[in-house]
């Protein structure tokens, strides 16, 4: 669980001055389990606010991970709702992501999720991770296209 309380010195929209509150952030269920030395799966499950002093909605509950994958000699096989190639190496140099997004959040460059299918392994000093996922980060797909 992660929790907070803020106030609101400034903003350039006057009606937010002075607001303040605690609020949990986000508040995460994981499971993970390594059902063999081949086999793992995890799902996560989590419970979001929306983050402004706006709105006064109940945490949103969303399935984060959900996912099989299989250990195989070249690397390992994922598929489900999984985290994408885009963010990995920024979760690394963004840190605690869960307190602030990073750029390509706030931008909307790409989602943190997808369902879909991956590979990942390492070939002597390269490491890499090749997936196709439908594009519609954790959510229903809704369109044509898909996303390599």
């Amino acid at each position: 669980m992660i929790g907070k309380y803020c106030y609101v010195a400034q903003n350039h929209n006057d009606s937010l001055v002075g607001a303040n509150g605690f609020r949990f952030r986000r508040i995460y269920f994981t499971y993970k389990n390594h059902l063999d030395e081949e086999i793992d799966v995890k799902f996560r499950f989590e419970m979001a606010s929306s983050g402004d002093f706006t709105s006064n909605t109940k945490l949103t509950p969303a399935v984060k991970d959900a996912f099989i994958a299989f250990n195989e000699d070249f690397g390992k096989i994922k598929i489900g709702i999984q985290s994408t190639p885009t963010f990995a190496k920024v979760k690394g140099l963004w840190g605690y992501r869960s307190l602030e997004k990073t750029p390509l959040d706030l931008q909307k460059w790409s989602s943190s999720r997808d369902f879909g299918i991956s590979f990942i392994g390492k070939q002597s000093i390269f490491s890499y991770t090749l997936m196709l996922g439908n594009s519609s980060s954790n959510k229903s797909e809704t369109d044509k296209g898909e996303k390599l």
